[in-house]
């Protein structure tokens, strides 16, 4: 093999390897998580994240911050798995998804609902809160942006 065969196999080497790593979710998709289970789905570049919520999780717990290590993603439904209830949403990383579109939390026990308490998805077209137990909302839990 001269020259010309090894610049030829160094060249489909490197693009195998690179093919492998765009396959790499990254992030919450691709960890082994004890209190939660997520699948992404990545269609035409946009990712669609699906968690079911197993186990008592904090706000302040260190998974949500795998969330925001997914790419393009558009869409997020957390699901609690009864008799656990999800207490609250995950704004802090939410808001570092700057493409999020879609959320959806069903199952949880949100309780009160805090004022602008998701003002900062500042993409966010849809909100779902199906079988979420509010209680009370607080004066504009909700902010509207126009475009």
């Amino acid at each position: 093999m001269g020259s010309h065969g090894f610049k030829l196999f160094s060249l489909f080497y490197f693009v195998f390897l690179w093919l492998i790593c765009k396959a790499y979710e990254g992030g919450i998709c691709d960890e082994p998580q004890t209190s939660i289970f997520c699948t992404c789905d990545t269609r035409y570049r946009e990712t669609s994240i699906l968690c079911y919520v197993t186990n008592n999780l904090s706000k302040y717990d260190e998974v949500w911050n795998s969330l925001s290590d997914v790419d393009n993603v558009i869409s997020v439904k957390l699901n609690s798995m009864l008799p656990m209830r999800l207490d609250f949403i995950p704004i802090d990383s939410l808001k570092r998804i700057e493409t999020l579109k879609s959320l959806t939390v069903q199952q949880a026990n949100l309780g009160v609902l805090e004022a602008y308490a998701v003002s900062d998805l500042k993409e966010l077209r849809e909100l779902e809160l199906d079988g979420s137990e509010i209680t009370r909302l607080k004066r504009t839990p909700l902010q509207i942006y126009k475009n």
